[in-house]
C-alpha cells in the first residue's frame, strides 16, 4: 500500500523526535507504543527500529547490518487494503521514500539506497473456476509399512492426526517405534504440552514423579482435555525406551486471550512469551481457516466483528511457537530427528507448522496428514484410517454441568453412576474419594484413577447441607 496517501496511519514508536520527522511527510500519522487490535485491523502500521520486537510479531524482518537501514511494506494480512511496514529510521533516506513508492523493499547504507525489491503476491494467479465436476489422477496408493523406509532420512517427520482418533495415534506410533527400532535418534515433539510444563514431562519420563502427578502438573484435563488413554501409548512407549519428549506448544492463557481479543491486547510479559518471528502473511491459509469457520457456523455463535481474525491470529501463535520450539531443539540436538506430533491443521498443505520450521532451520522433512482429502500438495503423505478401534474410556459420572468451573450439576444421565449416587440437580461436586475438586479437569483427574468394581464416595454441597453419597462402580 501507498503509505504516504494514508488517511490513518498509527506510527508505533517511542520516539517523538523520529516521529517529528515522519509527521512532516505523513501528514495524518499518530503515535501509539501499542497499537491496539482496532489499529492493526483499521490503520496502516509503521513500525519504527525502537518497537522491533513488536513489529517482529506481526512482519518478517530480513536481516540488516548495523551501518544499513531498511524500509518494507506489506499487505496487512488481518486487512489487506491496508499496509505494515518497517523502518529503521534514517532522516536522508526518509527524504528519498516517496521517489520509491512502487518497490516494497529498500535497503540502505551511509544514506544511499543500494537496494530495492518488488514483492509479487506469493499466491500465484487466481483464476476463477466455473463449478464443474474435475478429476484427478490418482497416486499409487502406499500402505502406512511401505511409507515408513522413505522417512529414514529425515529429520523432522510430522504426523497429523484428528485428536479423538485412536487409530491415528496408534499411526503415529508405528512411526515412531520404526525409527528408534532402526537405530534413528529420535523426540517426540508434542501439541498437546505447554513449553512451560517441559520440566515436568521430564520428571516424569526420568521416575521422578507418577503418572497422577504428570498430569495434574501438566494441567493435561484442564488444558487439552482428550481421553488422555489416546496419547498413553505413545508416552509410555517413550518412557520405556528413553526418548525425549518436546512440550511445542505456548501457554493456552495466551492464545485464549489472543483468540478472544487479538495479539495487541496481550501485556509486555505476555507479548515476552510470544515467538520471536511471526508471520501472519499466508493468504490461502486464513481463507481456508475462515472457510473451516463459516462451515462449522462458529462464526454465527460469536458476533465480534473482528472473531476471524482474531482465531487466525491464535492458530499462527501456535504454529509459530510450535515451529520455534522445534527448530530450536534439533539445532541444538543436530544428531536428533523429531517426530511431530499435531493436529492436521497445524500441518496440513504444509501452511502451519511446516513452513514455519523450514524458515528458520531448512531440514529434510515429510508431512504425513491422516483423514484429509487427498488432494494434490496437501501433504506428502495422506494416511486414510477407520475410527474402529477405540480407547479405553475412563471413568464419567453421568452428569451434566452448568459450566466447566463450579461443578454444579443441571442433570443427572439415566442408569448412570450419578443416578445410583442420587445426585441432583443443584448439587456442588466437592470431593471425590476425599480429594477436593475444584472444576471439571480435576473432576477427570479423580476419575481417570478410579479402578472399577470399586467404591466411589462424592461429597457435595445440597442447599447448606454437606453430604457424603458413596455406591460401587
Amino acid at each position: 500500500g501507498n503509505l504516504f496517501a494514508s488517511k490513518n496511519l498509527t506510527v508505533v514508536t517511542k520516539n517523538k523526535k523520529e516521529f517529528s520527522a515522519l509527521k512532516n511527510i505523513f501528514k495524518n500519522a499518530k503515535m501509539t507504543d501499542k497499537p491496539s487490535a482496532k489499529d492493526i485491523q483499521n490503520a496502516d502500521i509503521l513500525f519504527l527500529e525502537d518497537q522491533k520486537e513488536q513489529a517482529k510479531r506481526v512482519l518478517d524482518i530480513p536481516f540488516y547490518k548495523q551501518n544499513e537501514k531498511i524500509f518494507i511494506v506489506k499487505k496487512n494480512p488481518l486487512n489487506r487494503k491496508k499496509a505494515l511496514s518497517f523502518f529503521s529510521f534514517d532522516e536522508k533516506i526518509l527524504k528519498k521514500i516517496p521517489h520509491y513508492l512502487k518497490y516494497s523493499a529498500l535497503l540502505a547504507r551511509d544514506g544511499k539506497i543500494i537496494d530495492k525489491k518488488i514483492n509479487h503476491t506469493p499466491n500465484g494467479i487466481h483464476i476463477k473456476l466455473s463449478h464443474k465436476d474435475i478429476a484427478l489422477k490418482v497416486p499409487k496408493a502406499l500402505s502406512l509399512e511401505e511409507i515408513l523406509p522413505k522417512l529414514k532420512d529425515k529429520r523432522a517427520v510430522f504426523v497429523g492426526e484428528n485428536h479423538p482418533n485412536f487409530t491415528n495415534h496408534l499411526n503415529q506410533l508405528k512411526v515412531i517405534k520404526y525409527l528408534h527400532q532402526n537405530g534413528k535418534k529420535i523426540a517426540i515433539g508434542m501439541e498437546m504440552f505447554q513449553r512451560e510444563f517441559q520440566n515436568v514431562i521430564n520428571d516424569y519420563l526420568n521416575d521422578k514423579i507418577d503418572l497422577k502427578t504428570f498430569l495434574e502438573k501438566t494441567q493435561y484435563f484442564k488444558r487439552w482435555k482428550f481421553n488422555y488413554n489416546l496419547y498413553k501409548p505413545i508416552i509410555d512407549y517413550a518412557k520405556k525406551n528413553h526418548i525425549p519428549i518436546i512440550a511445542l506448544n505456548i501457554d493456552s492463557k495466551i492464545s485464549q486471550k489472543v483468540s478472544r481479543e487479538g495479539i495487541f491486547a496481550l501485556s509486555k510479559e505476555e507479548m515476552d512469551k510470544l515467538p520471536s518471528s511471526i508471520d501472519f502473511g499466508n493468504k490461502r491459509y486464513k481463507e481456508d481457516m475462515n472457510a473451516l469457520l463459516t462451515r462449522e457456523h462458529l462464526h454465527m455463535r460469536n458476533k465480534k466483528k473482528n472473531f476471524k481474525n482474531h482465531i487466525f491470529e491464535a492458530q499462527i501463535l501456535w504454529d509459530e511457537t510450535m515451529a520455534e520450539t522445534a527448530a530450536n531443539f534439533l539445532k541444538n540436538n543436530p544428531s536428533y530427528s523429531m517426530v511431530i506430533l499435531a493436529g492436521n491443521g497445524h500441518i496440513a498443505n504444509f501452511y502451519g507448522i511446516p513452513q514455519r520450521l523450514e524458515r528458520r532451520i531448512n531440514l529434510p522433512s515429510c508431512v504425513i496428514a491422516q483423514n484429509i482429502e487427498p488432494f494434490p500438495k496437501s501433504a506428502d503423505f495422506v494416511i486414510l484410517t477407520s475410527n474402529d478401534i477405540k480407547p479405553k474410556e475412563p471413568l464419567k459420572l453421568g452428569v451434566y454441568l452448568k459450566n466447566d468451573k463450579t461443578l454444579i450439576v443441571d442433570s443427572v444421565v439415566k442408569n448412570s453412576i450419578a443416578s445410583k449416587l442420587k445426585l441432583k440437580k443443584g448439587d456442588k461436586i466437592l470431593k471425590i474419594n476425599q480429594k477436593s475438586v475444584k472444576d471439571l479437569g480435576d473432576l477427570k483427574l479423580e476419575l481417570y484413577f478410579i479402578k472399577p468394581n470399586s467404591k466411589i464416595t462424592v461429597t457435595i454441597k445440597r442447599g447448606n447441607k454437606i453430604k457424603k453419597l458413596s455406591a460401587k462402580i
